[in-house]
């Protein structure tokens, strides 16, 4: 055998058995967390009879719907622009959402298009916030 044949051998010998050392240094560690999948709750689900409230100007339109309660503000807007009661456009940021236009009609400088549920404009979130049972949500151009 050549010289370097063997000093191959040797170092491969020599790194296998740092190895098994470091490895059992490893498991025999107490820090180490183990880490298990969280329990996912999943939240009941039934029908639920929601009104949208369009405001403009003077002009009040009502469209109910009927959708499950796990679902957004925004999906019962996409179900009646669906529907072909109203359109609107949206923009999405990462902080929220915000209305631009409703039915070809944009805010002026210093106004909104906003979702009002209870009074509390709830436009940034209406991708997150689920419908409630009875409720009446208006579209309407507020003051920002």
């Amino acid at each position: 055998m050549n010289k370097t044949k063997i000093i191959m051998i040797i170092s491969y010998i020599f790194l296998s058995t740092l190895l098994v050392f470091y490895v059992k240094s490893i498991l025999k560690r107490d820090d180490l967390k183990i880490y298990e999948k969280k329990k996912i709750e999943v939240e009941e689900s039934y029908s639920v009879d929601v009104t949208l409230k369009l405001i403009n100007g003077k002009i009040i339109n009502e469209f109910t719907k009927t959708l499950k309660n796990t679902d957004s503000v925004e999906e019962l807007m996409k179900k009646i622009r669906s529907s072909g009661d109203i359109s609107y456009e949206i923009v999405k940021y990462t902080y929220g959402v915000d209305i631009v236009s409703v039915n070809g009609n944009v805010s002026k400088d210093g106004f909104k298009w906003a979702i009002i549920k209870d009074n509390e404009d709830i436009t940034l979130n209406i991708d997150k916030v689920n419908l409630e049972k009875g409720k009446t949500y208006e579209l309407k151009i507020i003051e920002k």
